[in-house]
């Protein structure tokens, strides 16, 4: 099991994406207990980031632990599937 500090979530969405704004508070509680990486389209390291994992669609969610890729969600993120991972890899899940 990894500690939470190992674990870090990168949240892929766009400003106009009403499906990223339907999610954002599940993030958002999610930051309180991980590290958080948002990526848009706005910014050279959110572009980097969408290139690196192929990423078309919004919202997208990649969790990694020391650089390495714990699960991926491309448009439809299942909230029960990510907190099952974060379990699965957590030492402490809330």
């Amino acid at each position: 099991m990894e500690k939470k500090s190992d674990i870090l979530i990168k949240f892929f969405k766009s400003e106009n994406c009403p499906k990223c704004k339907a999610i954002e508070k599940f993030i958002e509680n999610l930051s309180e207990d991980y590290k958080v990486m948002i990526c848009t389209e706005n910014d050279v390291d959110g572009l980097t980031e969408i290139s690196y994992y192929s990423i078309q669609s919004f919202p997208s969610l990649v969790i990694e632990v020391k650089d390495e890729v714990e699960g991926i969600w491309r448009s439809n993120i299942n909230r029960e599937e990510v907190k099952d991972v974060l379990r699965k890899i957590s030492l402490d899940f809330k």
